[in-house]
């Protein structure tokens, strides 16, 4: 364990204190259902979602060295859970944009 904060990955730190949140906040990535909405063999990103009675939460993967778009057919207004802001959608498909290795956690409003 490195205790020296300076010399801790703090971005890391960051991110896990984010997740915990969120998991607090939403019940439904606890104990919702869960089903994959996007997955295939040879890809490297994916989506699946987390839905209770009071919540709908899509998690949308990229775990590829290249960024993507991905992209569901998904009704209704959604949000980004981070930080809060609207996701883009275009003829009733929710687009969300991923970085190499990164992740989005959004929720039906």
């Amino acid at each position: 364990m490195i205790w020296e904060e300076e010399r801790q990955d703090r971005d890391l730190f960051s991110c896990y204190k984010a997740l915990i949140r969120l998991r607090k906040q939403y019940p439904a990535l606890r104990t919702g259902d869960f089903r994959f909405l996007q997955a295939e063999a040879q890809e490297r990103s994916f989506v699946y979602e987390r839905k209770d009675n009071n919540t709908h939460l899509t998690i949308w993967m990229n775990a590829s060295e290249q960024p993507v778009t991905l992209s569901l057919p998904l009704e209704g207004s959604w949000q980004d859970t981070l930080d809060n802001k609207p996701v883009s959608s275009a003829e009733g498909n929710i687009m969300v944009e991923l970085e190499p290795y990164s992740y989005k956690i959004v929720v039906k409003v």
